[in-house]
């Protein structure tokens, strides 16, 4: 089977605190993914619910990162550009939101990259020693994701940082 589009490799196997460790202050790895962090909401305006959990990634990530807000108008506009053949077909045929914004999530890291973080999740470090490891132990890897560990079935949206599970 040939396929030009994408690059099927292993997975790697899990990362570890010893393997952030190593790597953190690596300084001659090749940047793969974009310095970005995207959060998702109806507009523009945070509940006071998640205060706390949106600013301490912001907070955690300030100067190494640039962060993004994106609204459902804003997340319909993209999806509608970047895949115009898969916005008319099925993106606005979902009878539910959340079907949009998860869909919006993959075409958001497939056109742009950078880390996806839902707004119930807080950080508790910083994202840069992580990417620096997973850059580090993939060197060659065309493109790069990571997954919590779970005994899950299927592929989740879930992020980075500490936080809900849901």
């Amino acid at each position: 089977m040939i396929c030009n589009a994408l690059e099927y490799r292993t997975p790697p196997r899990t990362v570890y605190e010893n393997d952030v460790i190593r790597y953190a202050n690596a300084t001659s790895v090749r940047r793969r993914i974009p310095r970005l962090i995207h959060q998702t909401y109806r507009t523009h305006d945070v509940p006071s619910i998640w205060n706390a959990t949106v600013q301490s990634v912001m907070e955690k990530n300030i100067g190494e990162f640039k962060y993004r807000r994106w609204s459902h108008a804003e997340m319909d506009a993209f999806v509608k550009k970047h895949e115009p053949q898969f916005y008319w077909k099925t993106y606005i045929t979902y009878p539910y939101d959340m079907q949009r914004i998860d869909s919006f999530r993959y075409v958001l890291m497939l056109h742009v990259g950078g880390i996806y973080v839902d707004m119930d999740n807080g950080c508790n470090r910083p994202f840069r020693d992580l990417l620096v490891t997973l850059e580090s132990l993939e060197p060659d890897a065309t493109y790069l994701a990571a997954f919590p560990r779970r005994e899950s079935f299927g592929v989740e949206n879930k992020n980075l940082c500490n936080g809900s599970q849901g």
